[in-house]
């Protein structure tokens, strides 16, 4: 199984594409058949903790070796159209600026094709300004089935405030420009009655059908927590058996130690953060935030034999 990072965005907005894919070969190399859910069954703990690691004489990495050629808007033409099905494909926010300029967003449009849940970290027009017309897009491309759209309720109400205080810097959008201000309305309070809100490590479960034949089902298990940016504003906690993903865009954080109160790391053997390091090393005021970041995860990891894998989604790969 194979988690890829895509940066869909430019430099003053985010939106984020996360593809588990491959998950074909840990079926064959790591028993992963056993650790799926499969009809109504769940996966127990002794299941969590017994994935082992691939055999690398089996698996051909030579293939993957150029994936990763990211120039941001630009970044990336092939999201494996004829693996979708067995793939899960997770968009993290939907961000834009005040200038509406379609070409900026023209990667996350066309990952609408993927996407089977969409999630959102803050409520600011970075992270939102193209939600709805996300939404449109997904409306038309997946034959009027809903894709969830999940955020803390704080970030619904504020969010949807910021869409609606837009209205009239929505002229600069040729998609929004013949739209009259009842029909932008209407579909920003149907996309606001779509989005699904959770509570603070309250479990949001995605399950996808990866094998119609065998019925298996793939789970996600998700939460939020707070990381402590501004109201409302999300980190995600992405379980894959025992392995975690923390997404986490941050600002205006002095103190880092949410990520030592999340357990992710206790509970993993694999520790994944994505986060916006090339920013904060842009930014000589907040050039200290990255050594506390990696102090707070080195201290919690260094007697438990963690691996941590972090992922600047800023920089170019």
């Amino acid at each position: 199984m194979i988690l890829e990072i895509v940066p869909l965005y430019s430099h003053t907005f985010y939106s984020t594409l996360l593809i588990i894919k491959d998950i074909k070969y840990s079926s064959k190399e790591c028993k992963l058949t056993d650790l799926l859910q499969k009809g109504n069954g769940e996966l127990s703990q002794e299941d969590d903790k017994g994935l082992s690691v691939y055999k690398n004489d089996k698996i051909n990495f030579n293939k993957y070796k150029k994936l990763y050629n990211y120039d941001y808007l630009n970044n990336k033409s092939e999201f494996y159209a004829n693996e979708k099905d067995g793939n899960i494909y997770i968009l993290i926010n939907c961000g834009w600026d005040d200038k509406f300029c379609i070409n900026d967003i023209k990667n996350v449009l066309r990952v609408c094709d993927y996407v089977d849940f969409i999630l959102v970290t803050n409520h600011s027009l970075k992270y939102v300004g193209c939600l709805p017309l996300i939404y449109m897009e997904l409306i038309k491309r997946k034959n009027n089935s809903r894709v969830p759209i999940i955020c803390h309720e704080y970030i619904k109400a504020f969010s949807k405030y910021v869409m609606l205080s837009y209205f009239k810097c929505t002229k600069n959008c040729q998609y929004f420009k013949n739209m009259n201000e009842n029909e932008y309305l209407k579909i920003i309070n149907e996309l606001y009655e779509h989005i699904t809100t959770i509570e603070y490590r309250e479990y949001y479960i995605f399950k996808k059908i990866i094998c119609k034949k065998k019925n298996i089902v793939f789970i996600v298990p998700l939460y939020f927590i707070n990381n402590g940016d501004n109201i409302g504003s999300s980190a995600i906690i992405i379980k894959l058996f025992n392995y975690k993903i923390l997404y986490s865009i941050n600002f205006n954080v002095i103190d880092y130690s949410f990520i030592e109160r999340t357990g992710a790391i206790k509970e993993s053997d694999v520790f994944t953060y994505i986060s916006n390091f090339h920013y904060t090393n842009k930014n000589y005021s907040k050039l200290m935030d990255i050594k506390k970041i990696l102090y707070t995860v080195n201290r919690t990891i260094n007697n438990l034999g963690c691996v941590i894998f972090p992922v600047d989604i800023d920089g170019k790969r």
